[in-house]
């Protein structure tokens, strides 16, 4: 019916999901200096760079923050476009 709709998610409560933005090699090292190793999860290309998608537990919430300029995590209340969604910036 909309075959030129995209696809997006909410994360947080609603899904159970918490996203983790990562928009360069920068942010990528960002995230690991603060993180540490994260487990291995589903990840996709984004428009700057790549999105990690990990499950929350139950009894977990986590608010949307920016650990850097070019590194977030999206929880409660922030969407994210999903696979096989397109978008400008990407191929």
């Amino acid at each position: 019916m909309w075959p030129k709709a995209n696809i997006g998610v909410v994360l947080g409560n609603i899904s159970r999901l918490v996203g983790v933005d990562v928009d360069s090699r920068e942010g990528l090292g960002d995230l690991e200096r603060q993180a540490g190793i994260l487990p291995k999860t589903a990840m996709f290309w984004t428009g700057r760079g790549l999105r990690l998608l990990y499950k929350l537990p139950k009894d977990i919430s986590i608010k949307t923050r920016h650990l850097s300029a070019k590194c977030s995590v999206l929880g409660e209340g922030a969407q994210s476009v999903m696979p096989p969604s397109k978008h400008a910036n990407t191929k």
